[in-house]
C-alpha cells in the first residue's frame, strides 16, 4: 500500500482513518501517465481551469472554481473476487468533484454588506478625517482672532477722551 502520494496531488488517507483514498486533478491531469493506461475516456491533456477571486481588502473568496478527482487504491483480498480484475495497488477513480462559488449566487444581503464595508465605510472614514482636519483649522483661526481681539488696545470714544 502507498503511504505517500507519488502519483497524484494529495494523499488523504491519514485523515480518513488509513483508508487508501487519493485526490488528484481530473482525469489524472499532471500525474504519471501510467495511471491512465488501464482506462478509456480519461483525457489528462485537457486544461482544467482553477481560479479564486479574492476581495482586495478583506481577502475572502468572492468566486472560485476547483475540480478534483477522488481515487481509491485497489488492494487485492482473497475473499473478495470482484477486485481480481484490477491490478494490485492500482488507483481507481471513483468520483469527480467540481466546487464552484459563483459571485452571482451570493445573496443580495451579503452583497450589500460587502459594498458597505468596501465603499461606504471608507468614504465615511475619509470624510471624517478631512472634516476633523478642516474643523481643527477653522477652530485655530477663530481662536487666534479672538486672542488678537482681546489683546489689542481698546479705543475709547472721542467724547470720553475730551471730558478728561
Amino acid at each position: 500500500m502507498l503511504t505517500t502520494c507519488i502519483y497524484t496531488d494529495l494523499n488523504v488517507n491519514g485523515g480518513l482513518y488509513g483508508s487508501p483514498v487519493f485526490l488528484s486533478h481530473p482525469h489524472f491531469h499532471r500525474a504519471d501517465p501510467n495511471l491512465t493506461k488501464n482506462f478509456t475516456g480519461l483525457h489528462p491533456e485537457r486544461d482544467f481551469k482553477y481560479y479564486v477571486n479574492l476581495h482586495p481588502t478583506f481577502g475572502f473568496a468572492i468566486s472560485a472554481r476547483k475540480m478534483m478527482q477522488v481515487n481509491v487504491q485497489v488492494q487485492k483480498v482473497k475473499e473478495i473476487s470482484q477486485v481480481d480484475m484490477f491490478e494490485d495497488g492500482m488507483l481507481l477513480p471513483i468520483a469527480y468533484v467540481e466546487a464552484v462559488l459563483d459571485d452571482k449566487s451570493i445573496p443580495q444581503d451579503i452583497v450589500d454588506i460587502i459594498y458597505l464595508a468596501s465603499f461606504t465605510v471608507p468614504s465615511i472614514k475619509l470624510a471624517l478625517q478631512y472634516g476633523s482636519l478642516l474643523t481643527a483649522i477653522i477652530t485655530m483661526i477663530l481662536l487666534i482672532l479672538m486672542i488678537r481681539r482681546k489683546s489689542s488696545p481698546k479705543v475709547l470714544p472721542a467724547k470720553l477722551l475730551r471730558s478728561n
